[in-house]
């Protein structure tokens, strides 16, 4: 009987008793400061972060702002935000115009074709002021592209008409930049 129990005794004195940890063993995270971090063969690698793009400031879900600097002297708010069909442009917090858009990830054309959700009489949008070029209806109107991280530059189908407006509502209705709103 007792050399049953030696086989027994053996088996059970060279067993492991820690239980066996199924964690891949950890290592230190690095840090994401201004750079993005790859992981090419097992080696963090910074690059500089890839150049913002337009098409990174277009949502349905939020209103990232866009105003006319210096805002203080504006009788007009003259904003934009960028959403996927279109760019809202709030020129009085009871006037929007939302202007219909073709997009890709550099640029957006502004359609000269809209829908208003206006109190206020914005009938000098609607004038030629006597000039042969001036937008009309389902004409590309604007291109916008990004001029830098916080700057929207805007290129114009129609200069002389655009000046004429601004001049007319004593105001940069439509500017050349809107900068990127930091009070969100």
């Amino acid at each position: 009987m007792r050399l049953f129990w030696i086989p027994i005794l053996l088996c059970l004195g060279c067993m492991n008793t820690t239980p066996p940890t199924t964690e891949a063993p950890t290592r230190p995270i690095p840090k994401r400061d201004s750079v993005v971090s790859t992981i090419v063969n097992a080696e963090v690698i910074d690059s500089p972060p890839a150049p913002k793009r337009i098409n990174d400031f277009v949502s349905n879900d939020s209103y990232t702002k866009w105003h006319v600097q210096p805002r203080e002297k504006s009788n007009y708010l003259c904003e934009v935000s960028l959403h996927k069909d279109f760019i809202i442009h709030w020129f009085h917090g009871q006037c929007l115009y939302h202007y219909f858009t073709y997009s890709n990830p550099d640029t957006i054309l502004q359609i000269w074709s809209y829908k208003t959700d206006c109190l206020l009489d914005m009938d000098f949008l609607e004038k030629s002021y006597g000039l042969k070029d001036y937008p009309k209806s389902r004409d590309g109107f604007a291109m916008y592209t990004l001029h830098n991280d916080t700057t929207l530059k805007v290129d114009y189908g129609y200069p002389e008409w655009v000046k004429k407006v601004n001049q007319v509502a004593g105001d940069s209705i439509f500017p050349t930049y809107y900068y990127l709103s930091q009070d969100l």
